[in-house]
Order: C-alpha cells, then structure tokens, then sequence
C-alpha cells in the first residue's frame, strides 16, 4: 500500500507545483501591466479660453464638467488624463449639460505627452464661430498666448480677438 500511495502523492505534487508556476507567471504579468499601465498612461491637458466674445466657459471631458469657469486669455493648472480618446465640449459658464454646447472636439491623447485645449473663435463671413482645438504642447511650461494667437491668425486670418 505505501508503494501505490507514493505515486499518486508524487502527481498530486507535481500538479500543485505547475499550478504554482502558472499562478506567478500569470501574477508577474499582471502586475507587469498594471505598473507600465499606471506610469505610461497620464496626460497633461491645460485649458485656455481665448474666446473673449463668449466669456467665461466650462469645459466637459467624457461628459464630464471638469473645468467651471475659465477666464478669457487665463489658465488653470494642467488636468491629468488618461491616455486614449476623449471628446471635449465647451459650453458658457453655468451650463447644465453638453447640449447647451459651443464647440466639440474628439482626439486621441497620447501617453506621457503634454496637450492643449484651446476654446477660441474665428469669423466666418460676418459670424463670430466658437471652436476647440488641442495642440501637443513640447514645453512643460505653460504656453505663451501671444504665440497661439499668432497660430491661430494663421488658421484664420479673419479671426476676431
């Protein structure tokens, strides 16, 4: 009896033992992912309303208000993101929901880069437009306005500031 017992107690060591391994490899992985996800995935975004005509404007991301009542030609400090796509909405300070939106914006935001979301407006043929745009922004500065006005003169050489 002790040398029929022997074998079995051996496979059921040997299944114990890969089940293990199989446990830590998929243990290892997982944590792996989790860490690289956790460090690899922020993004900067800084809000900037150069949009005078409209006045202050919250801001939604994902539907979501996540900045109330940014000034014209000022800045809050940066919001951190999660990299992947995001939509943006910019409404007149006070709105209640993204219906009562000015201008949207869908994009992509990358992994550990720093973003601008700029709520601006442009003449189109006599009527004052709102828009949104997001830009990389390379520096870990703010940015200067009077460079993105000079950009956007650019895009639109009509545009009212």
């Amino acid at each position: 009896m002790h040398t029929s017992a022997f074998p079995l107690f051996r496979g059921f060591f040997r299944t114990i033992r890969k089940q293990n391994l199989s446990k830590r490899i998929f243990l290892f992985f997982l944590l792996s992912a989790s860490g690289v996800l956790a460090q690899a995935q922020n993004t900067r975004l800084q809000v900037i309303n150069m949009a005078p005509d409209f006045g202050n404007c919250d801001i939604y991301i994902n539907d979501q208000k996540t900045a109330e009542s940014v000034t014209p030609n000022g800045s809050p400090a940066g919001l951190h993101l999660l990299a992947g796509h995001h939509s943006f909405v910019a409404t007149e300070s006070g709105s209640t929901s993204i219906a009562e939106g000015l201008a949207i914006a869908e994009v992509l935001l990358q992994a550990d880069k720093n973003y601008l979301l700029i709520f601006y407006t442009f003449d189109n043929y006599g009527v004052v437009m709102p828009a949104l745009a997001v830009w990389e922004n390379t520096s870990e500065t703010l940015v200067d306005l009077s460079k993105i006005e000079a950009h956007l003169l650019g895009l639109h050489p009509d545009r009212k500031s």
